[in-house]
This record gives C-alpha cells, sequence and structure tokens, in this order.
C-alpha cells in the first residue's frame, strides 16, 4: 500500500472513532438529565410534604437548556428559604 492510502484509511478510522465517542457521550448526558429530572420531582414531593400538601402534582420536569430545569406545582407553593434549609440538616 502507498502511503497517501495508509493516510486515508487513518483519517477515516479516526472520524469513525470519534463518531463513536460522540454519539456514546450524548447517550449518557440524556441519561444524567433523566436522572436529574428523577430527583428534582422527589425534591418538589418532599417540598409539598413539607408544606402539609398532600393532595397537589408536581408537574413534569422541564429542561430549559443543559443542566438547567424547571420545576413546577399544580398549586402555589410558599417556600421559606430558613425552613427549606433546617429541612435538609
Amino acid at each position: 500500500m502507498n502511503k497517501k492510502r495508509i493516510y486515508l484509511y487513518s483519517g477515516l478510522l479516526i472520524l469513525v472513532f470519534i463518531a463513536w465517542l460522540s454519539s456514546d457521550s450524548s447517550e449518557v448526558l440524556k441519561e444524567e438529565s433523566e436522572v436529574a429530572k428523577i430527583a428534582l420531582r422527589e425534591i418538589g414531593h418532599q417540598l409539598l410534604l413539607a408544606n402539609q400538601d398532600t393532595s397537589s402534582l408536581v408537574l413534569p420536569i422541564i429542561s430549559l437548556e443543559a443542566s438547567k430545569y424547571k420545576l413546577s406545582f399544580q398549586k402555589q407553593l410558599s417556600i421559606e428559604p430558613d425552613s427549606l434549609v433546617s429541612m435538609y440538616k
């Protein structure tokens, strides 16, 4: 084989490897996003329980951008920052 073919095959192999790495990392990011959404729903549930609200719903978590989510509730929820801190000590 001449050098041009070796460089061509090496370049193609590198491109395939990079494509494989990028597709794998997007799966990991999607999985981490789903885990974050589940954790946020649990936090929302705990906040409702702390306010003695056992009937309101935690609405679906909305992904705004990478690692930024919106947590919303069926009814308006008031949160006291001091009680929030003491709740998780």
